[in-house]
This record gives structure tokens, C-alpha cells and sequence, in this order.
């Protein structure tokens, strides 16, 4: 097995925060909008 280099964990990190940021989004329309 390989050793993720320092920018994939970033990548995937930064990947893994958008996905968080759009549910929040849908979220937050939701409510919103009813």
C-alpha cells in the first residue's frame, strides 16, 4: 500500500468539506423555502 501524499489528503479533505457545504445547502434551502 501506498502513502497518500500530503496534497491527496488535501484534496480528498477539501472534497469531503464541499460535500458537507452542499448538504448544508439543500439543508438551508429547505427550511428557507419550506
Amino acid at each position: 500500500m501506498q502513502i497518500p501524499e500530503p496534497a491527496t489528503l488535501l484534496l480528498l479533505g477539501f472534497g469531503l468539506i464541499g460535500l458537507a457545504g452542499a448538504e448544508n445547502l439543500k439543508n438551508r434551502d429547505k427550511t428557507v423555502y419550506g
